[in-house]
């Protein structure tokens, strides 16, 4: 396997960890935990990143108690600042858990004050940029993958992530300029030292490996021992990248208003009647800050609606319909999907047709990205009526966020 990462804790990138700074291994699974005899660095590089776009690789370093972190990606010092279409620094937001870390599509960390453990995913930028306006209005951070268009015209790169491709197998090859960095401000020990001082409060042995009723049985395997068939647990779930890449689509098509929920409820209701059976949430989110939890449901069919106007319809066009759904409480996995009530002026304006792209699985481990395509065609000739519902499981209680229909192009 060829490196993964550079490290070094000097600004000038000058410094390295070791004398041979090319860090390699196992990807996937479980996390890396990276111990200096002199402390934990105060400024961490790491550059010349080699990860699949879909192994998590999650990078976890030891730091004293209050100590605050500034992360940002870096794109190579020849991006431009004034750029409209990409931008060249993606600061991290802090998230409350190691899992929304690992599934995350890279820019988050997580500082565990339990164990005194930061975890921080790694992943592959461009090296031209950290975010472009591929799929949104401005640029925007996200998960790339092999299939990523380059999206700077003056780049000779056919694709986002630089890869060497042989004979249907490809592997990611590092770009050049672009870096991650760890910025820690710690309170203890020396103030001008380039190492915030081992506390020895960390805890390794306090992390739980497996989920509950789950046994390790490898390095990156948990099973339940007493199954027949044996039973595991997937720790190299892919996760999901946003956007999902081409087909390519218009986002000013997007029929939905108010898909991640930041605004309330507005335009969305409950297709029950029950005002009870929706609510805002804030602690449980895929995205932003809100999402919403359906609850109390008796029929598979209650769910939260939108209205749409069926003028922003094209006829006949295919649109790419998304959402992000996770189960709140005990059930483990259950059947999610979101469907399209359709109403037309032939035969007559009560006739109805549904449209969905079938059942997705999810957990109440994750969230789970719902998608497929669907073509908004019907017998008749116009299309007077549209709503769009979720819909699942009767008696299962749902949590959904970052709904989109979206024309594809």
């Amino acid at each position: 396997m060829g490196p993964l990462f550079d490290l070094s804790n000097d600004e000038t990138g000058g410094l390295p960890i070791t004398a041979q700074s090319e860090v390699a291994g196992p990807v996937g699974g479980f996390s890396w935990l990276m111990q200096l005899d002199s402390g934990s660095p105060k400024r961490l590089r790491i550059r010349q990143i080699e990860v699949d776009p879909a192994t998590p690789l999650v990078l976890a370093l030891p730091y004293p108690e209050d100590t605050s972190f500034t992360i940002t990606a870096n794109a190579f010092s020849w991006c431009s600042t004034t750029s409209t279409t990409h931008s060249c620094s993606e600061e991290f937001i802090s998230v409350d858990s190691l899992a929304k870390v690992r599934y995350s599509q890279g820019n988050t960390y997580f500082f565990d004050t339990t164990t005194n453990l930061l975890y921080v995913r790694i992943i592959m930028a461009p090296e031209a940029y950290t975010g472009d306006s591929l799929y949104s209005s401005t640029p925007e951070w996200r998960l790339w993958n092999f299939d990523d268009p380059n999206t700077v015209s003056w780049h000779a790169r056919t694709h986002a992530i630089d890869r060497f491709e042989f004979s249907s197998i490809i592997l990611p090859r590092a770009a050049y300029g672009g870096y991650l960095q760890i910025e820690a401000a710690c309170n203890e020990g020396d103030q001008d030292s380039k190492y915030c001082p081992m506390s020895g409060d960390y805890d390794i042995q306090g992390i739980e490996v497996c989920p509950s009723g789950y046994s390790q049985v490898a390095y990156d395997k948990c099973c339940v021992p007493s199954s027949d068939p044996e039973e595991c647990y997937d720790f190299t779930k892919p996760p999901t990248s946003a956007p999902t890449p081409p087909p390519t689509y218009d986002p000013s098509s997007d029929l939905i208003i108010n898909g991640g929920f930041e605004d309330g409820l507005s335009p969305w209701y409950i297709n029950t009647g029950n005002d009870d059976q929706i609510e805002i949430v804030e602690n449980e989110v895929n995205s932003g800050t809100k999402a919403v939890l359906i609850k109390d449901r008796v029929s598979s069919w209650n769910g939260v609606q939108q209205n749409i106007d069926p003028s922003r319809v094209e006829h006949g066009a295919t649109y790419r319909v998304s959402g992000y759904a996770k189960i709140k409480g005990d059930v483990a996995s259950d059947s999610f999907k979101l469907t399209f009530r359709i109403t037309t002026d032939v035969p007559s304006s009560s006739t109805h047709y549904w449209k969905n792209f079938g059942d997705c699985a999810v957990t109440n481990t994750e969230w789970t990205k719902c998608e497929g395509d669907i073509a908004l065609d019907s017998p008749g000739s116009i299309i007077t009526g549209l709503q769009l519902y979720s819909e699942g499981t009767a008696t299962t209680d749902y949590y959904v966020d970052d709904v989109s229909a979206i024309l594809v192009s």
